[in-house]
């Protein structure tokens, strides 16, 4: 445990001086803060053991090992049934060296990277160091599990808050989310359809039936997976026998861990319910619950849960963006900041320490 939380207050404490000095427009040295902070929590997930992260096994070891039974690139690509900019890293990373270092690395830094970028853009909004505590707290546990997944999604929040709506940047970003991992498509649907909604008179209901929908769509993804690999087979079966896999390996619903998120909701919802008129607010609240409704929904189906993850991400913005809600004073501030940190903590004791979700305890290194 003490490996965990030497990470988490270095890393909070570069943060912290970055965000100070950005404050002062010192943005030079700021920025060596914050790419030391990234770096930091990088290295830290390459040099983990294979042990650590349940799907590490199953995902990103074998790949790498894959790489001596084919002669060519272009038989292993063929032979591997993964999204295939994932499958090129596991490649590059089992051709040229001996260790998953640097495939465990890149994962990390392209999903902590990308989030990073988003509590610089947002800084004049939100704490960046907030933030990156309730990252650490909150998501990197699983990040060290779900690889693809949480890569994929750091690129769409990338892609939604840092990059032009119609810029030809933007799209070459999601078609790369897309590649580590395709049920990011998604969330991209999602993030588009709530844009929609907001142009809508009746947008609250537009966003209501769209709920109800997302969630029976999602639920009947499996069956739907399994037709298309019943009467295609080739690429949409390789797909489906890697979902088997994905479902398998899930958790499943948790209350507990269902609860303790949804609390966290409550600052977040009740600074939109003040606030009605703030886009910013609506959009981070309505995708913060979404993520609690399909964890719900697990009872249906257990890829939802898997969706879940996707929406999770909307945490590390909507909390800290709340913040300003409840500043009337240094005091206030202070203890809802406190008040945020301390159940992130009892989240993080709780799902990752107590219960090891995602088998990330022990820490071993390699």
């Amino acid at each position: 445990m003490m490996n965990y939380w030497l990470i988490i207050i270095v890393t909070v404490l570069l943060s912290f001086i970055a965000e100070e000095l950005y404050k002062r427009d010192n943005y030079i040295v700021g920025h060596i803060f914050s790419l030391s902070a990234v770096l930091i929590v990088s290295i830290f997930a390459g040099i983990r053991a294979n042990s650590v992260g349940t799907d590490v096994a199953y995902y990103v070891i074998p790949y790498i090992e894959r790489v001596q039974f084919y002669p060519t690139f272009s038989r292993y690509m063929l032979a591997i049934p993964i999204e295939p900019l994932f499958a090129i890293l596991a490649y590059v990373t089992g051709k040229f060296f001996s260790t998953p270092f640097l495939c465990l690395f890149v994962l990390q830094f392209l999903t902590v990277g990308p989030l990073y970028c988003v509590f610089y853009k947002k800084r004049k909004d939100m704490s960046i160091a907030l933030a990156m505590t309730l990252y650490l707290l909150l998501f990197f546990n699983m990040t060290l599990c779900i690889v693809r997944q949480c890569v994929a999604t750091s690129l769409i929040l990338f892609s939604y808050f840092c990059l032009e709506k119609k810029g030809k940047k933007r799209y070459i970003v999601l078609l790369i989310a897309f590649l580590f991992h395709y049920s990011s498509v998604l969330f991209m649907l999602m993030c588009f359809i709530f844009e929609l909604c907001k142009r809508k008179k009746y947008k609250t209901l537009y966003k209501g039936i769209i709920l109800v929908l997302t969630i029976t769509a999602f639920a009947f993804i499996p069956s739907i997976l399994q037709f298309l690999a019943q009467m295609f087979g080739g690429f949409a079966g390789k797909y489906y026998q890697t979902f088997i896999m994905k479902q398998s390996a899930s958790n499943g619903i948790s209350w507990t861990e269902t609860a303790l998120r949804g609390t966290l909701l409550l600052g977040p919802v009740i600074a939109f319910i003040k606030n009605k008129e703030n886009e910013e607010y609506e959009k981070n609240v309505f995708f913060m619950i979404l993520a609690i409704v399909l964890s719900v929904g697990a009872v249906l189906s257990e890829y939802l849960i898997r969706i879940s993850y996707f929406f999770d991400y909307f945490y590390l913005i909507g909390i800290p963006y709340s913040v300003k809600c409840y500043s009337a004073n240094n005091t206030s501030k202070l203890s809802y900041n406190a008040l945020i940190v301390g159940f992130a903590f009892l989240y993080w004791f709780i799902v990752y320490n107590t219960w090891n979700y995602f088998g990330v305890f022990p820490y071993l290194i390699q």
